[in-house]
């Protein structure tokens, strides 16, 4: 069944870690004043891809956890001020030359993550299938050994065609439209850390690579050699 994937034989560069001087590009970190909390939100969390993307990682997450929104348009600073900066204790902007170019939200208020969970409880299926499938699965035992790292790229025609009889194909766009707008419009790619993912056929039963397939040009994979761990998702 191997035939969806293929090996990259040269991966290309893809991150820039050079630094770059605060005190000449005039850097700096400002807290964000958004609105307070509305009781409502938390029963549109169930309706609404985006909100779960943002939020359900900080359930379970380690004290520290950061989610970080790039901010090209002014429309995203407001969907993010209006929408998901009420759910945290902490939003923070970073400007560059007095330019808004990131967000962080962190610390989820207790309030909101009680609630969450309680949701859950009464409703098994209160989470979306795709933030689930990301974010969600089974704990693996921890790392061993020297992290090297090989790519493969799936062969999107090929993948849909082994994964469409087994996965329903999920029709609403908010969350790509979301990729698109903070990410991929701007930059023509995102990386992301799924959580808990060994590189296997099994991946062909993903709800979240069943979505993106149906939108993406290019889908890579990178992998751990040593365990077959998935350290990044590469969308563009």
């Amino acid at each position: 069944m191997s035939n969806w994937y293929k090996q990259i034989k040269n991966p290309e560069e893809k991150y820039d870690l050079d630094t770059f001087d605060a005190d000449k590009l005039n850097f700096k970190i400002k807290t964000i004043e958004t609105p307070q909390y509305d009781k409502l939100n938390i029963r549109e969390l169930k309706n609404n891809i985006v909100y779960q993307w943002v939020v359900i990682p900080f359930l379970y997450s380690e004290q520290g956890k950061v989610f970080q929104i790039p901010v090209y348009h002014e429309s995203m600073y407001k969907f993010i001020c209006t929408h998901l900066g009420g759910y945290f204790n902490s939003v923070k902007g970073e400007y560059l030359n007095n330019n808004l170019s990131l967000i962080k939200l962190s610390e989820l208020k207790d309030e909101i993550k009680n609630l969450i969970f309680e949701e859950i409880e009464a409703d098994k299926n209160f989470i979306n299938p795709i933030v689930k499938d990301f974010y969600l699965r089974e704990s693996l035992s921890n790392s061993r050994g020297t992290i090297e790292t090989i790519e493969y790229e799936i062969i999107i025609d090929e993948f849909i065609k082994k994964t469409i009889k087994s996965n329903s194909v999920v029709e609403d766009d908010m969350l790509w439209n979301f990729f698109d707008e903070a990410h991929l419009k701007s930059e023509g790619m995102m990386v992301l850390a799924p959580k808990n993912w060994i590189f296997s056929d099994s991946l062909l039963k993903s709800v979240f690579l069943t979505y993106i397939s149906r939108y993406a040009d290019r889908i890579i994979l990178t992998v751990n050699i040593a365990d077959q761990r998935i350290r990044a998702i590469e969308i563009r």
